[in-house]
């Protein structure tokens, strides 16, 4: 595995290979950790780790992840879906009725 120098954009499209690919998900988040100790301000590879903790069903982790992501681009709608999503699926509605309005928000440029 490419895991000494090669460049941020390497290991995360590796990543996506693995989740979208292959759907290796252990093996994604590999990558996508290593970008994101590189680059700690990559949210495209925390959003992707997020979505892929996510399918794992590790979704406070997925959960936070993507709230990392938020906090660097707040004005991403698409992060508040996930979120939304990662709450559904752990049976919080309340919590993913709020963040699916944050993104509504978001995309009608309110």
């Amino acid at each position: 595995l490419l895991m000494g120098n090669a460049p941020v954009d390497v290991y995360r499209d590796m990543g996506n290979t693995f989740a979208q690919g292959i759907g290796n998900m252990d093996s994604a988040i590999v990558y996508y950790t290593k970008v994101i100790q590189l680059n700690p301000k990559d949210t495209p590879s925390m959003i992707n780790m997020g979505i892929a903790l996510g399918i794992q069903k590790r979704y406070d982790e997925s959960i936070a992840m993507l709230q990392r992501a938020a906090e660097i681009t707040p004005n991403d709608p698409n992060i508040f879906r996930n979120i939304a999503i990662a709450y559904t699926q752990k049976g919080n509605r309340t919590k993913a009725d709020e963040y699916m309005s944050k993104a509504s928000a978001l995309s009608a440029g309110k």
